[in-house]
């Protein structure tokens, strides 16, 4: 995804003027709350604080709050939002030698060339828009979930209590785990995406799904909505396709070739039936030590303020 410069005219003040105070990045940073939230967008500064009770998407506005958001904006936003910023504008980013302070950010080889994606944007809202089809929710969406969740608590009862015979308990904890991943590809992932209902607070108790069979919603929505649809793909800024070298995975084009390389679509598949372990025990903590998942630095004091 190509960056976007916004036009002139969608970045001035609320009062009209078009002088714009130069802010640091670490004074922005320290405007990351609930009750004082501003982001940084290709370089301008906003003050979005009245706006986020009234965020569509939620908390998640506040994945990036103090820093800079430009990509997620730009994965996440109809191009009409970009008109919007304008009234929240209060100044721009000074330039630093040091980019230490800069946030995590990458720029494209053919920056100015928006063509692609801004007509590839249109066409996308505007078959929504004539469907009439709300991005946001689906009314299949809640009796799937109920659905799920219910066999879910089905085959865990019946796995743990439901029989003395170790073959049948086998049986259900296979059915057990096939919900478990329902949850995790149909429920939670549109939930923490923001896609899941138009009413906040369901959206929220359906992204908490995930921290009910064991993983971390918070986790996910650092490592997946901010890390990977930010940088989809971009080798040492996604933290999806992070790998060490040699590594069992071979996931982009400038990990050295391994022979074993070649059988991994044969071993994979049992590998990643691991993973989720790996994430619940050794990842998340890792991540919660450390506050970053591979290149990705995300801010703890989130916790205290969804």
């Amino acid at each position: 995804m190509a960056p976007h410069s916004l036009d002139s005219q969608e970045i001035l003040l609320s009062n009209g003027q078009k002088g714009l105070e130069k802010y640091s990045t670490e004074a922005v940073s320290k405007h990351n709350a609930t009750n004082d939230c501003w982001l940084i967008i290709w370089g301008r500064v906003y003050d979005v604080t009245s706006w986020v009770p009234h965020h569509p998407g939620g908390s998640l506005i506040l994945l990036r709050a103090g820093k800079d958001c430009s990509h997620l904006f730009e994965s996440y936003h109809p191009l009409y939002v970009r008109k919007i910023l304008g009234r929240y504008c209060i100044g721009e980013v000074e330039e630093v030698a040091d980019n230490s302070l800069r946030c995590l950010s990458i720029q494209y080889s053919e920056a100015g060339n928006e063509l692609f994606y801004s007509t590839l944007k249109e066409r996308v809202e505007a078959y929504f828009v004539k469907n009439k089809v709300n991005p946001r929710f689906h009314p299949h969406m809640l009796p799937k979930s109920i659905l799920v969740i219910a066999g879910y608590l089905l085959f865990y009862y019946l796995t743990f209590f439901g029989t003395p015979s170790f073959a049948l308990s086998f049986l259900f904890a296979l059915a057990m785990g096939f919900f478990t991943a329902q949850i995790g590809l149909s429920i939670q992932h549109d939930a923490n995406h923001g896609a899941f209902s138009n009413v906040h607070w369901l959206g929220y108790l359906m992204s908490t799904s995930l921290d009910f069979v064991g993983a971390s919603s918070f986790m996910w929505r650092q490592q997946h909505v901010v890390g990977h649809h930010s940088f989809t793909n971009v080798e040492n800024y996604d933290p999806d396709i992070r790998v060490k070298d040699p590594d069992v995975r071979r996931v982009t084009y400038k990990q050295p070739i391994q022979k074993y390389h070649s059988f991994q679509h044969l071993y994979l598949g049992a590998l990643y039936g691991l993973l989720a372990l790996k994430g619940v025990f050794l990842d998340d903590f890792v991540a919660f030590i450390t506050g970053s998942i591979g290149p990705y630095v995300f801010l703890l004091h989130y916790y205290a303020t969804t």
